[in-house]
């Protein structure tokens, strides 16, 4: 029986497995960290990261646990997968507006 992989992992080739280690490193940067910009909410003062690839597409990442900073997800019942605060999303709309959060092209 053929043994299967996802993605294989280079054992035999170290600097194959090494040029793959930095490229995955690359990508983190470039899809989970690079052009967030902190914005501070206006309503609980809780800061999150923040990258707008569009006026309608928003990433945002809590650098807290947002149950503990903002009332409206400590109030909501279930995961917070899908919820949003109405004072947040009007903080970033306000960072846009002063070009303090730029939208990307």
């Amino acid at each position: 029986m053929t043994e299967w992989a996802k993605a294989p992992g280079f054992a035999a080739d170290p600097q194959r497995s090494a040029a793959i280690r930095a490229q995955t490193a690359t990508d983190r940067y470039t899809y989970l960290d690079a052009g967030m910009t902190p914005v501070r909410c206006a309503g609980c003062a809780a800061t999150v990261l923040v990258r707008k690839h569009s006026p309608q597409h928003t990433s945002i990442q809590w650098t807290s646990d947002p149950t503990g900073s903002c009332a409206e997800f400590a109030d909501a019942p279930g995961p917070g997968l899908g919820r949003s605060c109405g004072r947040l999303r009007a903080s970033i709309e306000h960072a846009v507006l002063e070009g303090m959060l730029p939208v990307a092209d």
